[in-house]
Order: structure tokens, then C-alpha cells, then sequence
């Protein structure tokens, strides 16, 4: 490494060690929210096509708020895990599955017959915590 190099790590040594454990604790909660998460999904979660509110008014708000927040996290981590070692794909689909926007459903169920590994990461995951098989989306 050049000088300009070592004077470059030591000026922002402080704001590299924040991003370093910003992305280690991303990373610990990646690892421990993925296998759960995936063991939430309903068997068959991509074959149905509308699932019906179950609240209303400011709870249901700030829940969909509070998962869409969690989503879009698990997108970005998902994305970062692209191009770093990591299960970036399972991750971002993770994170879709969390969002609600307008076509969803049909959106991952494209996803997922395009890329068959997908559903076979997810049911890895879901055979490890003693869950059934994720159905494949039909035709």
C-alpha cells in the first residue's frame, strides 16, 4: 500500500470501524431473521394469489409501515449480499415477500419459477427448522 493510502486509512479510521459494524450487526440480524422468517410463510404462499387483511385502521398502519421498513431493509442487505458472500437472492426475496405494493404475488411467483434454486434455498431453510416444503407456484 502508498503512503496516501495509509494516511487515507488512518483520517477516516473511526467512520471505517462504523460502517464495519453497522454491516456486522446487519449481518447478525440477517442471519438470525432469515430462517425465521422463511419458516413464517404459509406452504402455500406462492400459489395464492390475495391474502385478506387481518387489521384495520392505525394498528394496521404502522404494521404494514413496520413491515415494509423491514422489507426494504432485507432488499438492500439482499442486494449488498450480491455482490459479498451471503444468500443475497433468499434475502431479497425475503425482503419482497415483507413489502406490499401491487403485484406482488405475481411478481415472486415469476421470480421464482425463472429460478428454481430460489425455492430450493428456501426449502433448505425451511427443512432445517422442521417445516413443510414450499409449494411451487402453479401454472
Amino acid at each position: 500500500m502508498t503512503t496516501a493510502q495509509f494516511q487515507w486509512l488512518d483520517t477516516y479510521q473511526s467512520e471505517i470501524a462504523a460502517v464495519g459494524s453497522v454491516s456486522l450487526v446487519l449481518l447478525l440480524i440477517t442471519l438470525l431473521a432469515t430462517p425465521w422468517l422463511i419458516s413464517l410463510l404459509p406452504v402455500d404462499y406462492f400459489r395464492e394469489t390475495k391474502r385478506p387483511s387481518q387489521t384495520s385502521g392505525v394498528l394496521a398502519i404502522t404494521l404494514a409501515t413496520l413491515r415494509n421498513i423491514l422489507g426494504a431493509l432485507f432488499m438492500v442487505v439482499g442486494i449488498i449480499m450480491l455482490l459479498l458472500p451471503g444468500p443475497g437472492l433468499v434475502c431479497f426475496i425475503m425482503g419482497l415477500s415483507l413489502c406490499e405494493f401491487p403485484g406482488k404475488q405475481s411478481f415472486l411467483r415469476n421470480l421464482i419459477t425463472r429460478f428454481p434454486s430460489i425455492l430450493n434455498s428456501l426449502n433448505w431453510f425451511r427443512r432445517k427448522s422442521g417445516k413443510e416444503r414450499l409449494l411451487p407456484p402453479e401454472d
